[in-house]
């Protein structure tokens, strides 16, 4: 049991070396709860490999993340109201500004050196 645990384990880690002493436990605990699941789903035929196991918890995870509603506080929302109420000082970024979906497309992101700046990346 706890041999082919630490050997499922060590096929595909989530360690990374940090300097808190928690993030480490965390990892660990992370690990061995998609072991179990794994080893549930193995035994219930529903899934066979472990490569394609975990690519399709992740896929589902980012899935998921991706279609639930952020959560918003009463704090935050009264945020979002002084910052609207001062429109005429500067514009600030809020929650729900969103960048367009073309700053991801293309190759045109490439560093431009000035004279009196450090580099930095511009869009051409």
């Amino acid at each position: 049991g706890v041999d082919i645990a630490d050997q499922l384990r060590s096929y595909y880690s989530t360690q990374l070396t940090v300097f808190r002493a928690w993030v480490p436990l965390f990892f660990w605990l992370l690990d061995t709860a998609i072991i179990n699941s794994y080893l549930i789903c193995k035994k219930l035929n529903i899934a066979e490999e472990h490569k394609v196991f975990r690519l399709v918890l992740i896929c589902d995870l980012i899935q998921d993340s991706l279609n639930s509603l952020k959560r918003t506080t009463q704090s935050e929302n009264k945020n979002e109201q002084i910052i609207k109420k001062d429109n005429n000082k500067k514009f600030q970024v809020t929650s729900k500004f969103e960048l367009p979906l073309c700053r991801l497309v293309g190759n045109n992101h490439y560093p431009i050196y000035r004279e009196n700046d450090r580099g930095a990346c511009f869009v051409v």
